[in-house]
């Protein structure tokens, strides 16, 4: 098995309002990421948000979408990072695409 150094990038971001984000990208044979916010949604418990890789962050979304996916959070990019968007499938579970920038 090949082995690959994992590099990873936290960043802090003020959103503005008050809050700060944190967002973590990781690499090791693929991409990785998450992103946390200083105050949760009231009401909303902690939870673990899986994201996996696509090629084409608009025609995934989409296909979700068309097979009767939910869509949370549509396309959004995090500037230097890549794209991303949120979806939620018909028994409610959510699940995030990334499509990371060319230079990430």
């Amino acid at each position: 098995m090949e082995r690959t150094a994992l590099t990873a990038v936290t960043r802090r971001r003020e959103t503005g309002r008050g809050e700060v984000e944190r967002f973590a990208y990781a690499n090791h044979n693929g991409t990785a990421g998450g992103m946390m916010a200083a105050m949760p949604m009231p009401g909303v418990p902690s939870m673990w948000l899986p994201y996996v890789h696509v090629d084409d962050i608009a025609a995934a979304t989409a296909q979700a979408r068309s097979l009767g996916a939910e869509i949370v959070r549509d396309v959004t990019e995090v500037p230097g990072y890549g794209w991303f968007s949120i979806i939620k499938d018909p028994t409610g579970a959510g699940l995030g695409l990334w499509k990371p920038a060319p230079d990430a």
